[in-house]
């Protein structure tokens, strides 16, 4: 009962997530790559913000990286 109970809760966790970041996105106060990089910085894997974001884990791996290479090259102007 208890396993099935902490499912439910991340469910609802999940689509709290998903709701605020896709507010977010539509206001435009951030991009959907600035969305998942905070994500992914708070702890959640590639696959966890796949599934908040209805993408598959490899889509999520590829906007890291390219966030990682923005960033890189921020750095180095």
């Amino acid at each position: 009962m208890e396993k099935k109970e902490n499912v439910e809760i991340v469910a609802r966790l999940d689509s709290i997530i998903g709701l605020l970041s896709e507010n977010m996105i539509a206001s435009g106060l951030i991009g959907k790559g600035r969305a998942v990089e905070i994500l992914n910085d708070s702890g959640l894997g590639p696959t966890d913000i796949g599934k908040i974001f209805h993408l598959p884990a490899t889509s999520i791996g590829s906007i890291l990286n390219r966030q990682k290479k923005q960033k890189g090259k921020k750095k180095s102007k």
